[in-house]
């Protein structure tokens, strides 16, 4: 903690509270995350777009990450852990994942995405159609039979 403060050009020491140094971590970090490599991109003229946060469904690396792991897992039937068996074994999954798989992943992933457009544009209509009463009715059938118009 004080290490970070100190790096950001905060005097800080050993003798103030936890409590006091926390304050100042939060008075001075920044506004929003800073990656290195979106500087870096930046700079030479790309622009950066996240995937969203813990939707593996819509990131193409998992599903080449899944391929890598079933050919380890087909090919490991020796249950040699050594270093050089392990990097071999890795280098050959590696090279399992071919230009064809990407552009099928690529596709996966555009198959899924437009179905989730699909299914927003569903739910955007549908909730705008929904009443969400969320009074609590107590009273008893008789009392809503006696107060009810008879009309009805």
């Amino acid at each position: 903690m004080i290490e970070w403060l100190r790096k950001m050009g905060i005097d800080c020491d050993h003798n103030q509270r936890k409590s006091y140094l926390f304050d100042l971590i939060l008075a001075n970090k920044p506004s929003e995350k800073v990656y290195i490599i979106d500087k870096m991109a930046s700079e030479r003229g790309h622009t950066v777009i996240r995937l969203p946060p813990y939707n593996c469904d819509l990131n193409h690396i998992e599903l080449a990450w899944a391929k890598i792991k079933r050919v380890f897992r087909e090919h490991n039937i020796t249950g040699d852990l050594s270093v050089q068996h392990l990097r071999e074994l890795a280098h050959y999954a590696f090279s399992t994942v071919t230009s064809a798989d990407w552009k099928g992943f690529c596709e996966h992933i555009q198959k899924c995405e437009n179905e989730y457009w699909q299914k927003d544009g569903i739910l955007e209509i549908a909730i705008d159609d929904i009443i969400v009463n969320v009074a609590v009715d107590t009273a008893s059938e008789s009392e809503r039979d006696r107060y009810s118009d008879d009309s009805e």
